[in-house]
């Protein structure tokens, strides 16, 4: 095996060793929540020593890391995919649908416990509150730059800290439904999205109307009539 390829078996290993640990930390967190895990629960549940995983990861806050990493990862997937129109589709439809799928991505029962395991425990842990101001930090400007590469935004002329404010704003109404189907369990999931998606398209549509100098009733009607090829 040449030098190369031994080096690509090795960091295959490594990724899939720390994938592991990450795997067995989340099954701890989402059935005894982030407050309660401790090194040795993860090294049971992973089936690795302790000396191993400190090959991997150089203390629990690295592992908590990893994992709010891979849940706002989830969500970035999901931004960043690019809505294709639908035959005859108005473009307020189409913005819909994006809004539909990271509202799914929000709502995804791989993410909600964990979500709010380590969002209650940043409230606390001053470690995990600097990961968790870290990687928000990283999808505002993620969501950011996303908006500036799109032509049909045209957000040039708005300045950067009003628009990550916006940003901001949607993400808050995101982690908002996110809560309320943890704590309102008996709530229709379904209406309370739509009701959700509604009020963005309601607040998307006003901004764009002004941006335009137009009314919200005229912005509304040329929406309609601006049909996806």
């Amino acid at each position: 095996m040449s030098p190369v390829a031994d080096q690509e078996r090795t960091e295959r290993l490594a990724e899939q060793h720390r994938r592991e640990i990450v795997d067995a930390a989340e099954r701890l967190v989402k059935g005894n929540g982030l407050h309660q895990l401790k090194l040795r629960d993860i090294t049971k549940e992973s089936g690795k020593s302790l000396g191993n995983l400190y090959n991997y990861f150089q203390n629990k806050e690295a592992i908590i890391e990893a994992l709010v990493e891979r849940e706002k990862s989830r969500f970035l997937m999901v931004v960043s995919q690019k809505i294709e129109p639908l035959p005859g589709e108005d473009y307020k439809s189409m913005l819909r649908r994006h809004l539909e799928q990271m509202a799914d991505a929000y709502l995804d029962p791989d993410s909600l416990l964990l979500a709010i395991s380590v969002a209650g425990e940043a409230l606390v842990n001053p470690g995990v509150h600097k990961i968790m101001v870290a990687a928000n930090r990283r999808i505002v400007e993620h969501v950011v730059a996303l908006i500036h590469q799109d032509p049909s935004c045209s957000m040039d002329n708005v300045p950067r800290e009003l628009l990550e404010a916006r940003v901001i704003c949607i993400c808050t109404f995101f982690e908002s439904l996110r809560g309320a189907v943890a704590f309102y369990p008996d709530v229709n999931r379904e209406m309370l999205k739509q009701v959700t998606i509604e009020r963005l398209l309601l607040i998307w549509m006003w901004e764009r109307s002004k941006a335009l100098g137009m009314s919200l009733e005229a912005f509304e009607k040329s929406m309609a009539s601006d049909y996806c090829p």
